[in-house]
């Protein structure tokens, strides 16, 4: 996850592309093999976005 700060619109996760680390906002992911507590929390901040919550 991206600090707290970075993170008071949209939520943001750190990858590594290009040998850097990048911040790419979650909604523009798609998760293609998670398991376990990765697949659930992205399950569970699409359902948080899909009811209508906001920050």
């Amino acid at each position: 996850m991206a600090k707290e700060d970075d993170c008071m619109r949209e939520m943001f996760v750190l990858i590594r592309f290009a040998g850097r680390k990048l911040g790419v906002p979650l909604s523009q992911l798609e998760v293609i093999d998670a398991k376990g507590e990765t697949r659930e929390a992205v399950d569970d901040w699409r359902y948080w976005v899909a009811i209508g919550y906001e920050f």
